[in-house]
């Protein structure tokens, strides 16, 4: 169970997410960080909302239907193909995760054995156009991307996500540079 946290009135900094078909219906699964009068920003999953005096929304259509599938065993499946979708690299809008599998399978990424309800440790380097991605402090990367789409110097945000359904928390998240 995640905890809900009441935030006052702030300017939203980001707003992201779909609309997906689960079970039948259709499901809107947003992420927001909001920044109070003070700066301190705060974001997760938007549970509710109340805008005044505007909120622009851009909603992009996809050419395929998103439907979304519950499996809380992602890492954990007999399936050995299943199990190294654990991690993956994408950056929109160009290159999302189903066009890198389908030129380049296995390329962008990779297994990890992640288990339900355990904090996590991951810090990701980059440098130039190449990342790495660490879990729980090993000294070996789970995960090397060699040409990060956009290229060396391009600056932007960095997106964490996780399966629809399922909750997650993030804590003394620090950005530094070398």
């Amino acid at each position: 169970m995640f905890k809900v946290i009441p935030v006052d009135t702030s300017e939203i900094a980001s707003f992201i997410g779909n609309i997906a078909i689960f079970n039948g219906k259709p499901v809107a699964h947003t992420h927001v960080s909001v920044a109070d009068k003070d700066a301190i920003v705060r974001g997760g999953h938007l549970l509710e909302l109340y805008v005044g005096p505007t909120l622009e929304v851009f909603v992009t259509v996809e050419p395929t239907a998103l439907y979304k599938k519950l499996d809380k065993r992602y890492a954990s499946v007999d399936d050995q193909v299943r199990r190294n979708h654990s991690i993956q690299y994408y950056s929109y809008p160009d290159y999302k995760f189903d066009r890198l599998r389908n030129e380049s399978p296995e390329r962008y990424e990779s297994y990890a054995a992640m288990e339900m309800n355990k904090w996590i440790t991951l810090r990701i380097e980059v440098k130039d156009t190449q990342a790495k991605l660490y879990l729980d402090n090993s000294k070996q990367p789970s995960l090397i991307v060699n040409d990060l789409k956009h290229g060396a110097g391009f600056s932007g945000g960095i997106g964490l996500w996780v399966e629809v359904g399922t909750e997650s928390f993030f804590s003394d998240l620090k950005i530094q540079k070398e």
